[in-house]
């Protein structure tokens, strides 16, 4: 049996600037017993639209994202292309003889657009003096977001040479002294 417990069954991901990474965990029980095995090969497969879109191989190596190695949790990271409803199964293959292979069951996720700020002034790395006028859009996408009812608040944090931290809110700066 194949348990997937990332993504969880329709779990929602924000696409704002870029692209989300999704976490994806899996591991392969015999009964209630985790295997944990060299000869042990788990492969997601995304879809959508009932199509597959993708294929992402999962470790339990301590690497890609994976915590621990040897845990029996196989885990990979995974950016989808485009906002839109997609679906998730795991494919477990033991290779030993005869080979044996389990699926998981599908869960489905999301990825949807989200507003998010696009810095216009100052440009990044750009000097900042005493006094800077901060301006920014609204973007959703790559399409600037044309709405009464859009709002845009910021906070802005700072330090100076003497690492005294500034904090300056809509109506407010704060400051804090280094200790």
């Amino acid at each position: 049996e194949v348990r997937l417990s990332l993504p969880r069954e329709g779990q929602v991901l924000a696409w704002g600037q870029d692209a989300p990474i999704l976490t994806i965990r899996a591991s392969a029980h015999s009964g209630e017993q985790l295997l944990k095995s060299g000869k042990l090969f788990l492969t997601a497969v995304i879809l959508k639209g009932g199509q597959v879109v993708d294929r992402v191989s999962l470790y339990d190596d301590g690497t890609h994202g994976d915590a621990q190695a040897g845990d029996g949790l196989y885990t990979a990271t995974y950016r989808p292309a485009e906002p839109a409803s997609y679906e998730i199964r795991v494919r477990a293959v033991l290779s030993e003889s005869p080979p044996r292979e389990a699926w998981s069951l599908t869960h489905p996720f999301y990825v949807e657009l989200v507003p998010y700020p696009y810095l216009i002034a100052p440009e990044p790395g750009g000097r900042v003096g005493q006094s800077t006028t901060v301006r920014a859009r609204l973007m959703l996408g790559n399409q600037t977001l044309e709405s009464d009812e859009a709002t845009l608040k910021a906070e802005v944090r700072w330090s100076d040479s003497e690492d005294t931290q500034y904090l300056a809110g809509p109506s407010e700066v704060r400051r804090r002294r280094a200790t």
